[in-house]
């Protein structure tokens, strides 16, 4: 075996992307690329599911009877345990959406703010179910959420990025 890159090895190879690996750190931005393209398609499967399960379960737990919630238990013992909650849930519907579309410049606060009409949107048919209520402070945890994944979602995207090199 004379190199790592184009390298022809009649051993098995555990890591075939160890070759590609060892060649981005010699300095061949092709293999690099070609490393990351590879990952991609799962990248973006696994986000994709991840965003319709995630928006599923948002949209579950935000329309269904308080009944068939499961009980936070000590959690509900928490100042504003449930603002806490909707935060979480549209910082990471946010989140997700970010790094599955990656847009760029207008195009990601159209997306934050799709997100954000979404969740109002929410709030409002609760109001008009008769077995939830609508909070106006609800929607400003919502939107406190999306607003924070739009600062987080780059450094998450550096982070994965360098991981699949």
């Amino acid at each position: 075996c004379r190199s790592p890159v184009g390298a022809v090895s009649h051993r098995r190879q555990v890591r075939p992307g160890i070759w590609l690996k060892a060649a981005a750190r010699n300095g061949s931005s092709a293999e690099l690329q070609r490393e990351l393209i590879m990952h991609k398609p799962r990248y973006k499967f696994v986000l994709t599911l991840l965003l319709v399960l995630w928006t599923a379960g948002v949209l579950y737990c935000s329309l269904a009877p308080g009944d068939d919630l499961p009980p936070a238990g000590w959690l509900a013992m928490i100042p504003y345990f449930d603002k806490v909650v909707h935060f979480g849930f549209y910082f990471g519907e946010t989140l997700l959406v970010l790094l599955l579309f990656e847009p760029r410049g207008w195009r990601r606060w159209t997306a934050v703010a799709a997100v954000i009409l979404c969740s109002g949107a929410v709030e409002l048919v609760q109001g008009a179910l008769g077995y939830r209520s609508k909070d106006f402070w609800d929607f400003v945890a919502n939107s406190s959420g999306a607003l924070v994944a739009v600062a987080v979602a780059p450094l998450l995207q550096r982070f994965v990025k360098r991981s699949l090199r």
